[in-house]
């Protein structure tokens, strides 16, 4: 029954919030002068012991009002070999952030071959010092299919100003409900920020499966950067 009911309201609920993402963007700079942040990343990702490769573009871009209230929407397209096509994704977050803390809820729609889904989350982030994490859980309703299912995951990365530049990054996600079980990933990582924000970095991570992979992501940050990552399938599971 409650599939049934996310089904019939998917499409409408995603294109009010991605409506309602993009006009609070684009009016943004008229209500918070210099508030806009974001990235945009290229990331490549090497399975190991499958000898696939992903190729990845993505990008966000948001805004914190005066009242704590924010937006943020995510745009990303994943080459995954396996298959003949990219698989675009898109989010869109709506948060409050009246300091280090940010929570919010979030929509995501992805073009994952062969089966389409949509998620429907909640998240928490925090941003001080020397340190950045961020935990989530959403619903997944598989478009023209009867499964559903759970995502959630942890992340986390630490880099003191006595580092210069460098940092470490970790954290783990997990899904269930598939037709084909579930998967989890688990990774390990290093980043280098220079001084004009771009940023370098690597991970290696292990699944549920046993694959080991390797990313390399160059990044560039502007304002802020963005108040949350991304949540679609190639972004937190890369060359599963």
């Amino acid at each position: 029954m409650f599939h049934l009911s996310m089904s019939s309201f998917r499409q409408p609920i995603l294109g009010a919030s991605i409506g309602a993402g993009i006009a609070a963007l684009c009016a943004a700079p008229a209500l918070a002068e210099n508030t806009v942040s974001g990235s945009a990343a290229l990331v490549l990702s090497r399975n190991f012991d499958s000898g696939i490769n992903t190729k990845r573009i993505e990008t966000s871009l948001g805004t914190v009002l005066d009242n704590g209230f924010g937006f943020q929407l995510d745009i990303a397209a994943s080459k995954y070999e396996q298959f003949t096509s990219t698989s675009p994704a898109g989010s869109v977050h709506l948060f409050y952030k009246p300091g280090d803390w940010a929570f919010g809820a979030f929509v995501t729609a992805e073009d994952r071959r062969p089966g389409n889904s949509y998620y429907f989350g909640v998240e928490a982030a925090y941003d001080a010092g020397p340190w950045q994490a961020e935990a989530y859980w959403a619903y997944r309703d598989d478009i023209s299919a009867a499964t559903d299912g759970n995502r959630f995951g942890i992340t986390a990365a630490y880099s003191p100003e006595n580092w210069n530049g460098f940092g470490v990054t970790f954290g783990g996600h997990a899904e269930d409900g598939m037709t084909t079980g579930s998967k989890t990933y688990a990774y390990l990582g290093a980043e280098y920020r220079t001084q004009n924000d771009l940023v370098y970095g690597a991970q290696i991570g292990q699944t549920d499966q046993g694959d080991t992979i390797l990313s390399m992501n160059l990044r560039v940050d502007f304002g802020k950067g963005p108040v949350f990552s991304r949540r679609d399938s190639r972004g937190v599971f890369p060359g599963y």
